[in-house]
């Protein structure tokens, strides 16, 4: 049975850095969000330090208005209803915290946490390498090469341990920038002795194909 492929392309904070939840995402509430939301709030959403977490991700908002949507979408912002409420969107009601929205660059980091909620199984290109052709894995890393092709896919990716070389024969075809930060799911492959991995379908977070 062949597997569904997905190649992601993210615009990451920074080279292979994930949002550390304790040390960068919990501050933002702790100065935005815990002067209502703590353990004596009545819709249950405690945002203190060691509580947040695990009442926040792919957790249902309570509430008739929001339809059990989730309060944390993982890797879906436009599914979470705290990415609505601190961007005002409107969706579900007003802008929190109350007093007004946060700073671009705390939302722009919460927006990235969650995206980076939906792909956290990544496995370093190191050891992506030392796994067997046809295992299914996902990496991460940087472009470093412009498309060898003209109608398929083939460049290179590297990350901090190792590089690989990417290769999808025919459509779907996605267009890559050296220097893009991109996350790939597929199956590895060896052929005329390149390492590879081989995704089978393409999408990004802005578009999907």
């Amino acid at each position: 049975m062949k597997n569904l492929i997905i190649i992601s392309v993210f615009l990451l904070s920074g080279l292979f850095a994930q949002v550390d939840y304790d040390t960068q995402i919990q501050p933002i509430w702790n100065s935005s969000c815990t002067i209502c939301h703590t353990s004596n709030d009545t819709t249950g959403l405690n945002l203190t330090t060691g509580n947040s977490y695990n009442l926040l991700v792919d957790v249902a908002s309570t509430g008739a208005s929001y339809g059990g949507a989730l309060r944390v979408a993982s890797g879906d912002t436009n599914s979470s209803v705290i990415w609505h409420k601190m961007n005002n969107s409107g969706t579900y009601g007003g802008v929190m915290p109350p007093s007004g929205m946060i700073s671009a660059s705390n939302r722009a980091l919460v927006s990235t946490w969650i995206t980076e909620l939906g792909s956290a199984d990544y496995i370093t290109i190191a050891d992506a390498r030392n796994l067997a052709v046809g295992t299914n894995v996902t990496i991460r890393g940087i472009v470093t090469t412009p498309n060898f092709q003209t109608s398929h896919n083939e460049f290179g990716l590297q990350d901090a341990t190792a590089g690989i070389i990417v290769f999808h024969y025919g459509a779907p075809f996605v267009t890559t920038t050296v220097g893009d930060s991109i996350e790939i799911t597929g199956d590895l492959d060896e052929y005329n002795g390149k390492f590879e991995i081989v995704p089978r379908k393409f999408s990004t977070p802005a578009l999907k194909m």
